[in-house]
């Protein structure tokens, strides 16, 4: 594999400046980007930040013919619409999550990778926390047996944040994909057995989802996503050995250690 000199940027938002800030502070060249129009507004305001890239549109994908990666980061809509193409033109692409809205998609995108030998990346970056690190290195030496996660969307914040058009889109693809990612990278793939819904009680938009699954290894996984108390947000993990790890929500771990039991001999020689 060739070293990575150069990178091109689809989508001039703020996900989009925040790799190409990355991109440089790593040595790697920002030579395009590619927004709504090459004249729009975004476009501009990249390219004053970086002077070198090329302006394409969203939907030119001879932008790949310019640089070692490409880096695929839009609204989750667009992605699902343009990710194929952009696979089949690209040598390496990384893919902002989610990669499509639906299994039928995956499977395309999927194929496409298989047919082009493009090298495909998710960005799910949340996997590369140093907490998160520290729970692999538990599980590693202590399987888990159950998992509890609890995944709240901020409702104000995506309406004060999000245009109406993308609301829908982001809610089921915000936190929610970032969490369940991370129980399939910690305790590896899992079968979903059963899924109930019902009306949110605090917010008449939302449908709260509870999520019944089962790991390959036999670890029982509940799973709720709902827009009730912020403070609910984490993972709890209950392992072999009687360790109860909770993350909440990523920046703050506690790791509890069940003491062994007293050995029953020395107690009765002392």
């Amino acid at each position: 594999m060739t070293e990575i000199r150069t990178v091109a940027v689809v989508g001039a938002g703020r996900a989009g400046l925040q790799h190409a800030r990355a991109a440089e502070l790593n040595g790697v060249r920002v030579v395009a980007h590619a927004s709504r129009g090459v004249d729009s507004e975004r476009s501009r305001a990249f390219r004053r930040e970086f002077p070198e890239s090329k302006p394409f549109s969203m939907d030119d994908v001879s932008i790949c013919e310019q640089a070692d990666l490409v880096v695929l980061s839009v609204p989750p809509d667009v992605t699902h619409r343009v990710a194929p193409g952009f696979i089949r033109a690209s040598r390496r692409i990384l893919i902002e999550k989610p990669a499509a809205l639906t299994t039928h998609r995956i499977r395309e995108l999927v194929q496409a990778e298989r047919e082009s030998g493009c090298d495909v990346v998710v960005g799910y970056n949340r996997r590369c926390y140093p907490l998160v690190a520290e729970i692999c290195d538990v599980l590693r030496a202590d399987p888990p047996t159950q998992v509890n996660v609890a995944i709240v969307e901020d409702m104000s914040y995506v309406r004060s944040s999000k245009s109406s058009d993308l609301q829908s889109s982001y809610l089921r693809h915000g936190s929610a994909t970032h969490f369940l990612d991370l129980v399939q990278f910690l305790v590896g793939p899992f079968s979903v057995r059963e899924i109930r819904a019902s009306k949110s009680q605090c917010d008449e938009s939302f449908v709260d989802l509870a999520i019944r699954a089962f790991g390959e290894s036999g670890v029982s996984i509940n799973i709720s996503i709902d827009a009730d108390d912020r403070s609910r947000r984490g993972l709890e993990i209950s392992t072999v050995g009687g360790c109860r790890i909770h993350l909440s929500p990523l920046e703050n771990l506690s790791i509890a250690y069940r003491p062994p039991p007293k050995d029953a001999s020395a107690t009765e020689s002392s």
